[in-house]
């Protein structure tokens, strides 16, 4: 028994299954119900610079570095925000 890719959404079933366990698709089914990935790395990439610099300037302002009132409240926001928008689009990612 090798694992294939499947015609519709490409992730790995059985070659001897007779329809597809993730998206459904029939082997025989000649629809190709094509529907492209959607590509989120730029939320990945975005989110982290986000969180990481909002670390980075909470961090460093314990260490002695003086900010502007702006800056240092802007911190958790950023760190928090960058956070759960990488969480909201790892979930986002997974249901599409």
């Amino acid at each position: 028994m090798a694992m294939i890719a499947c015609s519709r959404c490409y992730k790995q079933i059985s070659s001897e299954a007779s329809a597809c366990r993730h998206c459904g698709k029939k082997r025989g089914d000649s629809s190709s119900g094509y529907t492209p990935k959607r590509n989120f790395w730029p939320h990945y990439l975005l989110s982290m610079v986000m969180a990481v610099t909002g670390a980075a300037i909470y961090i460093t302002s314990l260490n002695g570095t003086e900010y502007t009132p702006f800056m240092l409240a802007a911190a958790p926001v950023l760190g928090i925000g960058g956070t759960l928008w990488y969480v909201a689009a790892r979930i986002w990612a997974y249901l599409v």
